[in-house]
């Protein structure tokens, strides 16, 4: 988060020098230095760590005590521990005459900064406008607009997700409102602002974030026009933008981003973002088709049409999964980050075990889990799948399935939320098998061993819930 070093240069020659008056008193051991001389010598060195620590030392009632805490916030701010900092400049009036005016300015600068690293939306217009009135011949105000249009911006986009939640009534009225003022404003701000692009937030592209305000604010048409479609790259780069706006704004219309992120991968299917885009593209059809069959299990009795339209749902959508899933976990590097690819496998699947196909489930999970070396994530799965199928077939396997199982658990917990999860997936079944065998005390035991265990509450109160549901299933 540390600024363009141009705007400090003054505080910093002025620091400067007194540090080469601090190295000079270093030869002369009867010379004496203030330990807020010190500090700020340190602070200038690029040493803020051990300028805090001296800034600590000096206590309430030395006449360098209030200039020793704005020194000191700005220690906070060079380690990056922005929270702390806003803490402190809250604890003291910025303006106040007890450190130089360059120091006051940084301050003010860096509260913006700070404030917009933790998006505190709420707060941070008055305190850009409080730094244009406090420092109207700042270099850095260039710097404070670029603050106030991703502000703008940000707000106005989190608004109009807001609002997409709430769909309709008040609240959504009020967010959509809030959401377009901001988005107008950040548009007026960019027209009116010379210079190109971001400089002091150059991680930012600012054509991305005119075309997504324009693209919230239903100006696609127009937008799309104006790119021509012989300009690719520029056009890619607009799609994409369309897409993830769209998978916020739109996150209920499934049909439409499912069509959108099939059209991007069609028309530009050398991007660098195309795995990432159907990876997208499988995990949103596993999603839906996923939702739909815990609805469907947890309703009870419902009618045979409304449960066949259920199932042609889940159907459709974990075949629209299936299609772009088979692709990438059959090239294992084309991408995906690891976690991700597992993560692609789980759903692909979940996917046949929600339509009861053990035998395709049987096969897939010996192609795409085979080969992972025992204990790894992958082979804890792939110990689970299998013993799933074994525990599902008719009659069960459950000796040989449970023994899978107590593989898997013989591992034991890492306080790892993404591994341990599996090893209570694991005890679940064991106390299923358990239960079903008549053999409650058994179930017992493997419950304590997971309340007992090195896991997270949460894994532990989930397990909870899952076990006492099957002894009052199996009573």
């Amino acid at each position: 988060m540390k600024q363009n070093l141009v705007p400090r240069l003054g505080a910093l020659l002025a620091l400067g020098a007194v540090a080469v008056f601090v190295l000079a008193q270093s030869i002369s051991p009867n010379a004496t230095v203030s330990k807020l001389d010190s500090a700020i010598a340190l602070l200038a060195l690029d040493k803020p760590q051990e300028a805090k620590e001296l800034l600590a030392t000096i206590e309430p009632g030395d006449p360098s005590y209030e200039a020793a805490k704005r020194y000191s916030a700005l220690c906070l701010y060079e380690l990056k521990d922005y929270l702390g900092f806003l803490k402190a400049v809250e604890s003291f009036e910025i303006s106040a005459p007890v450190v130089p005016p360059e120091i006051q300015e940084e301050l003010a600068f860096e509260r913006i900064a700070a404030r917009f690293y933790y998006r505190k939306f709420e707060d941070i217009f008055p305190k850009i406008q409080a730094f244009r009135t406090a420092h109207p011949a700042s270099v850095r105000l260039d710097a404070v607009t670029e603050y106030q249009m991703a502000a703008l911006l940000e707000r106005g986009m989190k608004k109009l997700y807001e609002a997409a939640l709430h769909k309709e009534g008040e609240r959504y009225r009020a967010r959509r409102e809030e959401g377009h003022t901001n988005l107008v404003e950040f548009l007026n701000l960019a027209r009116e602002r010379s210079g190109g692009g971001y400089k002091a937030l150059p991680q930012r592209n600012l054509e991305e974030d005119l075309w997504g305000a324009r693209l919230a604010l239903g100006d696609e048409e127009a937008l799309f026009a104006e790119v021509p479609s012989s300009d690719v790259a520029r056009r890619e780069r607009l799609s994409l933008v369309r897409l993830r706006v769209y998978q916020k704004l739109y996150s209920n219309q499934v049909d439409r981003l499912l069509e959108l992120m099939g059209g991007f991968v069609g028309e530009f299917p050398n991007s660098t973002t195309r795995t990432r885009v159907e990876y997208e593209m499988a995990d949103l059809s596993f999603e839906v088709a996923e939702r739909a069959w815990l609805e469907l299990r947890e309703s009870g009795n419902v009618g045979a049409a409304q449960a066949q339209a259920k199932w042609d749902l889940i159907r459709r959508y974990n075949a629209s999964g299936r299609e772009v899933a088979a692709r990438l976990l059959r090239q294992k590097g084309s991408g995906l980050e690891p976690q991700d690819y597992l993560h692609l496998c789980q759903d692909y699947l979940n996917s046949y075990h929600e339509e009861r196909d053990f035998e395709k489930l049987a096969s897939e999970v010996g192609v795409l889990l085979g080969d992972y070396e025992e204990g790894s994530l992958g082979w804890v799965m792939g110990r689970i799948y299998e013993g799933v199928v074994l525990a599902c077939q008719t009659p069960p396997r459950s000796a040989e399935a449970g023994r899978l199982f107590e593989q898997v658990m013989s591992l034991g917990f890492r306080n790892k939320p993404s591994f341990d999860q599996w090893i209570t997936c694991a005890a679940k079944w064991r106390v299923y098998l358990a239960l079903a065998d008549g053999n409650k005390a058994e179930a017992e035991t493997v419950a304590a061993w997971v309340e007992t265990g090195n896991c997270s509450k949460e894994l532990k109160r989930d397990f909870g819930k899952k076990y006492h549901l099957l002894v009052e299933t199996a009573n």
